[in-house]
């Protein structure tokens, strides 16, 4: 049996001033809405609208990092953070692998990378990846790395700095 509203309240919802969609309450009987009745369904509506924005919103977030993802085991690379603060590095399990190193037993920092790369590159890394720290740019850094079996790969290191606004 088809349902005849004999009231309603009919809350647009805005966006820039543009109509996007409309939230209706209705009744079969007819009646008069109060005030505070009506300020709940524009709540609501306002909510609703907040919550799909939202869901929205994470939907391309999730599919930028799918992407981003694709992109990162396409290239091989192994891809790390440098928090120049700290010292502390976030690291790729492709860094690990590459590498040969356990994350479970291996700290990343940039001092305990420095001490397995080969003496005689350790110095130029160094000097490389602080560089930036100071006035932001890249840096580029070709190192031989120590692997758990004593023998070293040559690796290079990319990267650039981000710097706080602040």
């Amino acid at each position: 049996a088809a349902v005849e509203p004999k009231a309603m309240i009919a809350c647009p919802l805005l966006k820039k001033g543009r109509p996007l969609a409309v939230r209706t309450v209705q009744q079969t009987e007819p009646r008069a809405w109060t005030e505070s009745e009506i300020a709940l369904v524009k709540e609501v509506a306002s909510r609703c609208y907040a919550i799909v924005e939202r869901a929205s919103a994470e939907l391309v977030l999730r599919q930028s990092e799918e992407h981003l993802r694709l992109i990162i085991a396409a290239s091989n690379d192994g891809i790390w953070e440098h928090d120049y603060q700290t010292g502390a590095l976030l690291c790729s399990d492709r860094m690990y692998d590459m590498r040969g190193l356990d994350p479970r037993s291996f700290t990343p920092t940039v001092d305990a990378l420095a001490a397995i790369l080969h003496p005689e590159d350790r110095e130029a890394f160094c000097k490389a990846v602080a560089a930036p720290a100071e006035t932001g740019g890249r840096y580029e850094a070709g190192v031989r790395i120590r692997r758990p079996g004593g023998t070293y790969g040559h690796f290079l290191f990319r990267g650039s700095a981000v710097l706080d606004a602040t």
